[in-house]
């Protein structure tokens, strides 16, 4: 088993064939040049802006946190988020450095939050939704 974790050129590859789309509509629907796509996915170029992934996530249908993770992307979302508590934020990102992605996961539930599984679906709505901490302070 390779525990190597896989290039953002490649998953967006997978992805987009798995979908069914050529690289041409691909890059003609995100308004770039195939030749830049191909590049994306050979991993010749960096990926591409975090606004960009977010519309390439929105055409193949899934999750963008994940793409957005792999290229080291932030979603404006959250980096507006930790914007708002700089100092704690960060604490609690590091806190959870030696947690489980299960365990996350399930504390997100709790939190009232609906995770989604990886690349295989796209958020919900309620996915990036403000949650009150009234309705999880007495987790």
């Amino acid at each position: 088993m390779n525990s190597e974790p896989k290039a953002f050129g490649k998953v967006l590859r997978e992805k987009r064939t798995a979908a069914k789309i050529s690289l041409r509509q691909f890059a003609e629907q995100l308004g770039v040049s195939a030749t830049y796509l191909s590049r994306v996915e050979q991993c010749s170029s960096p990926p591409p802006t975090a606004e960009r992934i977010e519309h390439m996530a929105s055409l193949l249908g899934t999750n963008p946190d994940p793409l957005l993770a792999l290229a080291g992307r932030i979603p404006e979302d959250v980096a507006a988020i930790i914007r708002q508590h700089p100092t704690a934020l960060p604490k609690l990102i590091r806190a959870f450095s030696t947690w489980q992605s299960e365990d996350i996961e399930k504390l997100a539930l709790d939190l009232g939050t609906d995770p989604v599984d990886e690349c295989d679906s796209a958020p919900t709505k309620s996915h990036r939704e403000k949650k009150s901490p009234k309705s999880w302070r007495q987790v």
